[in-house]
């Protein structure tokens, strides 16, 4: 390690950026103190003599199998020197212009003809003279044995690409002016970052740049060059393309990767197929993209009559039976953007797993068909999403606010009057069953996650039985369950942003009258709620066996349920987490190497609340990684008793200031009072209530409330849940295996059998 340090770390090669609330002259000295040692022994940038793509590996395709069901096709161009365009940046509006879905777009043309689902497009480094322009498509089944044909319409669509920049350049020039202006807009308008990922974007981009185009230079187009679009697309030709096509198969493969043993072939791309990539036709259907209707103009802010003050709640400003309408005008970030939530209830979306089914692919086909539209709006600065949830679907639009209530009308608009086009729905439906057939190759602690919360949910229906009726329903199922689906919608949103109160109230009128509100029974209206895990001296168990042969990690998830929401105890759990998070990863995770994901996070839903103790370990089982966590316990609750006063105040003061933060975005503002509103609990000034209740905690109080629902010592009883997901080569080992044993477990063998036994926990 010395050695490769001496090799390549110099001072010339390194690039620092930093970011505080300090003065320049402090900021200087403080740079100067800690990296002034640095030496500078003048290291040259390692420079690649040969191409990473020489001309044996070029007109080509390798095929592989992937581990989970996908089909995916990549293709690729090798690029050169792309920093020398960085004012003009060819390389990005040739992204939008392949990778846009608008009528005409080659993503459009491939979906009418059945062979692929999506399409993104657009450059990438490899090093720093080269880059590869990626063309990636999701496949549905024909796509797969039609591979040829994808490629053979990219290569239309660069020749379509071409004859307009020679014989129309005036609607090319209008395209590339318009990607310019969402731009400029883009870079006036921006929201702040995150420091760190800022910074560290800015160094990385120092290596390629210098001065102000730093900043720039990622956002800005500032000189629109056709040349320059020219000699990248001159890029684009067949004897330096790439393919990839991944799938699996039951063909073998006659080559194996060497890093991760992955079976593959390689063979060069035949004479025919290099015929047709070389012809300079292109059908009418690919076109040009038509004019951007969301591209904001009006970019004015509230005047100060409408203003509130920023520490106001949001303001209930419709409240029927049907609607209840959130409003809170923004003044604190001056930004011409608005954020709009809407859950929308519908007593059919969740009522049995088939109907559940039929919720997710209408949800789907109404965001599918509005493709054409949404990605305009994306490249406007204005984006959307339309999600199913058990209540029923989640609508959200954000962005700048000129355009935004036009794209909230679509979207309306759609889901009242969707027309369902059969191949459309058959391909949408292959592709949430391949979703579920690859379900059980997740993450295992995604996998754990979702059997905790399949467990202690209510209504909560699971995948398998999910993947059990898709394969009955039917495009006539969807049509008659879609008229049933928005018959009763009731509807809590937030509108929040630069937007009037008067503009608020058109939008709850353009809502009730595109989706016909009406008054419908409350009982009808389903709501989520969670069990109450039974108190006992012992821990509930669920065990699951991984179907992934392959997956080596085990995963111990070990969760205590504290019971409903109280603004004290919500602190002191938040301030325990944060006590134990740090001694928790050390302990298990640094000193005793047990697994390499090691972490504590709080769990609030419907609520309720609790801690989860999660870990994955590659060399431990499940079954050890419970008795450690549940041996940490004891070594925690010495050092909390031992713990002195400062360091109890340093615990505070952090949660203190954790919450004392102020947003440094609209969309985090957002995001704070749309969860106040999703949860019901409509505390909008929880964090200044809380860090009130922060200052009057004493250490005996931790104590206590750590006594009450995690000690193993104490006499009281306990709501807890420990789920193991265990790898198929675990299970001898499980069997044999004596691990500690400080408290019980009884396993829990059917699990809704379990729940069906429980107790619930009110749903208000």
């Amino acid at each position: 390690m010395i050695e490769f340090y001496k090799s390549h770390y110099s001072a010339n090669l390194m690039r620092l950026v930093v970011i505080g609330p300090d003065s320049l002259d402090d900021l200087e000295s403080m740079v100067k103190s800690k990296f002034s040692l640095i030496q500078n022994t003048n290291k040259q940038i390692f420079e690649f003599s040969e191409s990473a793509f020489p001309k044996e590996y070029t007109k080509s395709i390798i095929r592989s199998a992937p581990v989970k069901p996908t089909r995916n096709l990549f293709i690729a161009f090798p690029v050169k020197n792309l920093p020398i365009y960085h004012k003009t940046k060819p390389h990005h509006f040739l992204g939008h212009m392949i990778g846009h879905e608008a009528k005409g777009s080659l993503l459009s043309y491939l979906k009418s003809r059945e062979l692929v689902n999506t399409l993104v497009a657009g450059p990438s480094d490899i090093s720093k003279d080269e880059y590869l322009f990626s063309v990636t498509v999701t496949l549905t089944e024909k796509g797969v044995s039609e591979w040829e044909e994808i490629v053979i319409a990219l290569f239309q669509y660069i020749n379509m690409l071409r004859h307009n920049l020679k014989s129309n350049s005036e609607n090319v020039l209008d395209c590339y002016k318009e990607i310019q202006a969402t731009g400029n807009i883009m870079f006036r308008y921006r929201e702040l970052e995150e420091p760190s990922s800022y910074a560290t974007r800015l160094a990385a981009e120092l290596q390629k740049y210098s001065g102000l185009d730093v900043v720039t230079t990622p956002v800005l187009i500032e000189t629109i060059s056709l040349e320059d679009v020219e000699s990248v697309l001159n890029y684009f030709n067949v004897d330096s393309v790439l393919i990839h096509l991944s799938t699996q198969t039951s063909e073998p493969f006659p080559n194996v990767e060497p890093f991760y043993n992955n079976p593959y072939s390689f063979e060069k791309l035949s004479y025919s197929l290099t015929q047709k990539l070389s012809a300079t036709n292109f059908p009418e259907d690919l076109k040009l993209p038509n004019k951007n209707e969301f591209i904001p103009e009006n970019f004015g802010l509230l005047s100060e009559s409408e203003h509130d003050s920023p520490e106001d709640p949001p303001q209930l400003l419709i409240n029927s039976q049907y609607l209840r309408l959130f409003f809170k005008p923004d003044v604190s970030f001056g930004l011409p953007k608005e954020h709009i939530f809407l859950e929308l209830s519908c007593p059919a979306a969740y009522l049995t797993p088939k109907t559940t089914t039929l919720a997710i692919l209408f949800a789907r086909l109404v965001s599918d068909s509005l493709v054409e539209y949404s990605y305009d709006a994306e490249i406007a600065g204005l984006s959307y999403s339309f999600t199913n949830v058990v209540q029923g679907f989640i609508v959200s639009v954000c962005g700048y606010h000129d355009k935004l209530h036009v794209l909230l009308e679509k979207i309306l608009k759609r889901m009242k009057t969707l027309t369902i086009n059969s191949e459309r729905f058959r391909l949408i439906k292959e592709q949430l069953q391949l979703e579920y057939d690859s379900f059980d190759t997740q993450p295992p602690a995604v996998l754990g996650m979702y059997a905790r919360q399949y467990l202690t949910e209510v209504p909560r229906w699971h995948v398998d039985q999910y993947r059990a009726v898709i394969p009955e329903v039917t495009q006539n199922d969807l049509e008659t369950f879609q008229k049933e689906l928005l018959s009763k919608i009731k509807i809590e949103g937030l509108v929040h942003g630069n937007v009037s109160k008067k503009q608020c109230l058109d939008i709850s009128e353009m809502i009730t009258s595109i989706l016909e509100l009406k008054e419908a029974p409350e009982n009808e209206f389903v709501n989520k709620r969670l069990i109450q895990i039974p108190i006992a001296p012992h821990a509930h168990l669920f065990v699951k066996h991984l179907l992934n042969e392959n997956e080596v990690n085990n995963v111990c998830i070990y969760h205590v349920q504290i019971g409903c929401e109280q603004k004290r105890e919500d602190v002191l759990l938040d301030l325990l987490q944060q006590t134990m998070n740090v001694p928790f990863f050390a302990q298990l995770r640094t000193v005793e190497q047990i697994g390499y994901v090691a972490m504590t996070r709080v769990d609030r839903r419907c609520k309720v609340q609790g801690l989860d103790f999660i870990i994955m370990s590659a060399t431990k089982t499940a079954s050890f990684i419970a008795s450690r966590i549940i041996s940490f316990f004891n070594q925690f609750e010495k050092s909390l008793n031992e713990m002195d006063e400062k360091e109890f105040a340093r615990h505070t003061t952090a949660l203190r200031g954790l919450k004392s933060q102020k947003e440094k975005t609209l969309a985090i503002k957002s995001a704070r009072y749309w969860g106040e509103i999703l949860s019901h609990a409509y505390s909008f000034n929880r964090n200044q209530e809380e860090v009130e209740l922060i200052d009057t905690l004493k250490k005996e109080d931790l104590i206590a409330f750590y006594n009450e629902y995690f000690s193993n010592n104490s006499n009281s009883l306990k709501r807890r849940l420990c789920v193991q997901m265990r790898t198929q080569k675990s299970k001898i080992i499980e069997e044999t295996e004596t691990c500690e044993q400080l408290i019980e477990f009884k396993q829990i063998m059917k699990a809704d059998q379990f729940k069906r036994s429980c107790l619930l926990f009110p749903s208000e």
